[in-house]
């Protein structure tokens, strides 16, 4: 059975757009709701443009061209071979798995400095926040497009803002929010020496001037940020107490104070990565919220939890942040895919 064509009808003097599944959507002005009422989230904007391509922002015509291109790069940077390399940039590769099984030991967040430590960024990057296709475009409601869809939904992207992106790795979210918002000035953050050194050459690459590197924001008191990004991080960060035990909530208190009234959190993260796949870089299985512990399987697993995110987000509010989406009916716009979760702060 083939599925309808995506078309629009107007009943009761209002306009829905019917899905090529023939879900039925509520459109009134510039906005698509996720159900028939617009009381129901923000689906999209209609408004919103397709994101650049890589041709756009970096000037590969392709996926591969991208692919071979950092394969380059990251031998020179490692030192292994060629041919190898470019192994290590596909999807599913050997030493994103040897590194995931050596996490998997002993949970050892010095695993982030080993230099192999970079193909996992840039797969993390390609595969999971990008879902780049073969000419190059952005996976439509991949990360990075929700990523440019929530700044546009904030009306941000033609702001003098201030942007930090933690944890950034290869930088493609730091790339494309400093493209997509040319006012801004974007700070790039991470702690892998070489993930910085890739990024340095896909800036140069890029032509954009909005960019500065900051190695840790921590040192820069002086800063205050309008938008702060955490994709595929926060579940990365090791609590002080307990190595062994992931703190998510630890990003958010340390650069808390450099939050503007008013400014906003985005994270996004696959709590049930390991359960899913089996083998991770990076995961924890306990990680504390303050004072409350979530345990999760070890390894592929059946069992599925909802409670990181919904911790977290308790811990939000209780640092005084607002969650904008990703709560059902409860909140104002749930993209599909429903990441990057967006927290406002709440003006005093």
């Amino acid at each position: 059975m083939t599925k309808s064509r995506e078309r629009r009808i107007i009943c009761d003097g209002k306009q829905f757009y019917i899905s090529p599944k023939n879900t039925k959507y509520l459109e009134e002005g510039n906005k698509r709701f996720r159900g028939t009422l617009n009381t129901q989230p923000i689906l999209e904007l209609l408004d919103y443009t397709s994101p650049p391509t890589l041709n756009d922002l970096l000037g590969f015509k392709t996926k591969a061209d991208f692919l071979e291109w950092l394969a380059i790069e990251a031998a020179t940077l490692t030192g292994r071979e060629i041919g190898e390399s470019r192994s290590f940039v596909l999807k599913k590769n050997k030493i994103v798995e040897t590194l995931a099984n050596e996490w998997s030991k002993n949970r050892d967040i010095s695993i982030y400095k080993h230099p192999d430590y970079v193909y996992e960024t840039i797969c993390c990057s390609l595969y999971v926040t990008g879902e780049f296709k073969k000419d190059g475009r952005l996976g439509k409601n991949s990360g990075i497009d929700n990523m440019l869809r929530t700044l546009h939904i904030l009306d941000l992207n033609k702001s003098a803002i201030s942007i930090i992106d933690v944890g950034s790795g290869l930088g493609l979210t730091t790339l494309y929010a400093a493209k997509c918002c040319p006012l801004s000035t974007v700070y790039y953050n991470d702690t892998s020496t070489l993930s910085i050194e890739l990024f340095k050459k896909l800036m140069s690459k890029s032509g954009l001037t909005n960019i500065v590197i900051v190695n840790d924001w921590k040192e820069k008191q002086n800063i205050e940020f309008d938008v702060v990004m955490c994709f595929e991080l926060v579940e990365h960060i090791a609590s002080d107490d307990d190595k062994t035990i992931g703190d998510p909530l630890a990003v958010v208190r340390s650069i808390h104070n450099q939050i503007k009234q008013g400014g906003h959190f985005l994270y996004s993260t696959m709590w049930n990565a390991e359960q899913n796949n089996g083998l991770t870089i990076g995961h924890f299985t306990t990680y504390k919220f303050n004072e409350e512990l979530v345990k999760l399987p070890v390894g592929k697993s059946d069992i599925r939890t909802k409670m990181p995110h919904k911790l977290f987000t308790k811990g939000m509010k209780a640092l005084g942040f607002k969650a904008r989406n990703g709560g059902g009916t409860t909140t104002e716009w749930d993209f599909k895919g429903h990441s990057p979760y967006c927290y406002t702060m709440r003006s005093e």
